[in-house]
């Protein structure tokens, strides 16, 4: 049954791929939970050569996502003909499989190696004792605790657990240069053995492991500073004359570099309050964007206006308590324009938007960041995020929209691809002809303009309100339970009901229970469902930042944004819709110009609706653009080898 599975992921795995987008590395980012599935059905069928073939896939997506790769292109032509080589040889595996009579030697491989992990889980209990009670400058310690790795080392490599056997080897190393540098810091060898732990625990439940461990790996590779050296004078000390340029040349700058940066572990205090604060962050800054949406609509509303600071408070004040000092200098900065937005001084533009947009994007990366550290205890440098710029940036946008300077209508219209800047040049000097005259009204008698667009451009100022519920969070794992106990009262009611049919006066009060408990089930059931709005308003943000990237004027209309769907399904199409989306704005609505030419309005329209329809929740998305191209499609198709270009097809099976 696993063949099939790792089939199903591995064809799941080619279409996302597919659709990834070379120019949008983050497009990739959603192969990377297919490939940890993957990875540990191959480790549970002892598929080691695969296992690792699917780790090569994961190195070249991190390097592209990195964006260190070189060429974005090869690296993805590499990705592609691994994945295509991964498909064909399961299907092989598979096929042998079938023709053979494994099921017996697996599990017997399989009771060996669970019992291989039992041995060594009891070699690491006396090692972890020896740490514990290790004196420094003790010899016979360290040669205990050498022994005891070559046994795991040994054991390690018998059976092929690659990553327990490199840490492994590495904590040797670490030792070996304790006995000879006289070195006394065993903190790099408690992190090894707390990593080898954590790795027996995966391989036991025949789980993929695939954290990062390399900082681990740094620390038992550290080089020792002559300040951990013996001192002159001191006991089994000697005096000598080091030559500072033989120390140079021996030390590279990159293992300079690692000593002055020593990854800092997060302790278990800070773990969970850590953890709650990403969860509670990434919460806050997705509601910050839908709310910034709804305020670009109704931008004298002060209840949005609050409801977008309050969380950015909140921010700023958590990442001051822990000391995460590049979020909270930049969310205090994005709050103080708010709170001047609040306070009246000024309404939030596009402008503005745009600029807390960017700071709610910076703050993912560096929350991201924060979470990264979680996953492999150590706290993340943030080094290559650079906040001043922004900072900079907000601060003079609160300045310049405090005292009231609006941006010149002119300006926007130039900002909007409306007019060029040579015809507005030339309007401002037949203004200065006619200071009575508005810029506006020049540019519609010179016809360079619509009066529409004039009164598009003067928008920004007003519109109708609109009000957000507040939602309260609930684990969905208190969800689960809530809806099991309901189903189980259900079950108890009913028993009770049988047995008080002979007592009328019982079972009235039964049938009033009945009713209580059914309607108790069905909001248990309800509670699991949200309405997908959360989801929708997410495209509207993506369509606004496509079609200025793309340079099409282009409006998102939504209906049915209230129907309720379960909380596990919203998740789960969140992706598939940012890729039609996209393919929508990018392929389906034309430029303006070709719009024009087909006596089209110049605006193009996507449609995104969401309703119920025969048990089921129906989600269509539909562009008013030039549709799929019929040949264009048929001879992709035939230069990929999936028809031979001969066949008589209809438009649907196209």
């Amino acid at each position: 049954m696993t063949y099939e599975i790792i089939e199903h992921l591995i064809e799941k795995l080619s279409c996302d791929f597919v659709l990834a987008d070379p120019k949008e590395p983050e497009s990739l980012t959603g192969l990377l939970p297919i490939l940890k599935q993957i990875h540990g059905n191959c480790m549970k069928l002892s598929l080691n050569d695969k296992a690792d073939e699917i780790l090569k896939a994961r190195k070249i997506i991190d390097i592209i996502l990195k964006n260190n790769s070189g060429d974005v292109d090869k690296k993805m032509a590499d990705l592609g003909e691994l994945i295509s080589e991964i498909a064909s040889s399961i299907l092989e595996l598979k096929q042998s499989e079938q023709m053979a009579e494994p099921s017996e030697k697996k599990s017997m491989e399989s009771d060996q190696d669970i019992s291989d992990l039992v041995q060594i889980e009891q070699i690491l209990k006396k090692f972890s004792k020896l740490i514990a009670e290790f004196c420094p400058g003790e010899i016979p310690d360290l040669g205990s605790m050498l022994n005891i790795l070559d046994e795991l080392i040994g054991a390690s490599n018998e059976k092929d657990f690659a990553i327990f056997h490199e840490v492994c080897i590495a904590c040797k190393g670490y030792l070996e240069n304790m006995t000879l540098e006289n070195i006394t810091n065993i903190k790099p060898i408690e992190e090894g053995m707390i990593l080898l732990k954590s790795l027996v625990s995966h391989l036991k439940r025949k789980e993929a492991f695939t954290f990062d461990y390399s900082d681990v790996l740094q620390l038992l590779h550290f080089s020792f500073s002559e300040e951990q050296k013996p001192k002159p004078g001191s006991p089994g000390g000697e005096t000598q004359q080091i030559d500072p340029q033989s120390t140079l040349k021996e030390i590279s700058p990159e293992k300079i570099s690692l000593e002055k940066k020593s990854p800092e572990k997060i302790s278990n205090d800070d773990m969970e309050i850590l953890m709650d604060f990403v969860s509670e962050a990434q919460d806050n800054l997705d509601t910050i964007e839908v709310n910034l949406i709804e305020l670009e609509q109704d931008p004298t509303n002060k209840d949005i206006i609050n409801d977008i600071f309050r969380p950015f408070h909140t921010i700023k004040g958590v990442s001051g308590f822990l000391s995460l000092t590049k979020i909270n200098k930049l969310s205090h900065t994005t709050e103080n324009l708010l709170d001047s937005a609040r306070s009246g001084d000024f309404l939030i533009n596009d402008i503005a938007t745009d600029a807390i947009l960017e700071a709610v994007d910076t703050l993912k990366k560096l929350i991201e960041r924060v979470r990264q550290g979680t996953d492999i205890g150590f706290i993340q440098p943030d080094d290559d995020i650079d906040i001043e710029y922004l900072r900079n940036k907000l601060e003079k946008l609160q300045a310049t929209l405090a005292k009231g300077d609006k941006e010149p209508l002119g300006e926007i219209l130039v900002r909007k691809g409306v007019v060029n800047q040579e015809s507005l040049d030339q309007c401002l000097e037949t203004q200065k002809e006619n200071p009575d005259k508005k810029i506006g009204e020049i540019l519609v008698e010179e016809k360079i303009i619509a009066p529409k667009q004039v009164a598009s451009a003067l928008m920004d100022q007003k519109i109708a309100k609109k009000q957000v519920a507040t939602q309260v969070k609930v684990s969905t794992e208190k969800l689960d339970d809530l809806v099991d106990y309901a189903g189980e009262l259900v079950i108890a009611q009913s028993m009770l009901r049988q047995k008080a049919l002979n007592d009328p006066s019982l079972s009235q009060s039964v049938a009033q229970l009945g009713l209580i408990v059914t309607n108790m089930q069905n909001i248990a059931m309800s509670m699991r469902m949200i309405p997908i709005k959360s989801t929708f308003m997410k495209m509207i943000r993506l369509v606004r930042d496509l079609s200025r990237k793309s340079g099409k004027d282009i409006a998102l209309n939504m209906t049915g944004e209230e129907t309720e769907i379960d909380r596990n399904v919203v998740d789960a199409l969140y992706e598939p819709m940012v890729h039609m989306i996209r393919n929508s704005v990018d392929h389906g609505i034309e430029a303006k110009s070709h719009r024009l030419e087909k006596e089209k309005p110049s605006q193009g329209h996507i449609d995104l609706r969401a309703y119920h329809k025969g048990g089921h929740i129906i989600i269509e998305i539909q562009d008013d653009g030039k549709g799929l191209d019929r040949d264009r499609i048929f001879e992709k198709a035939k230069s990929t080898g999936l028809i031979t270009g001969e066949e008589q097809m209809t438009d649907a099976q196209i």
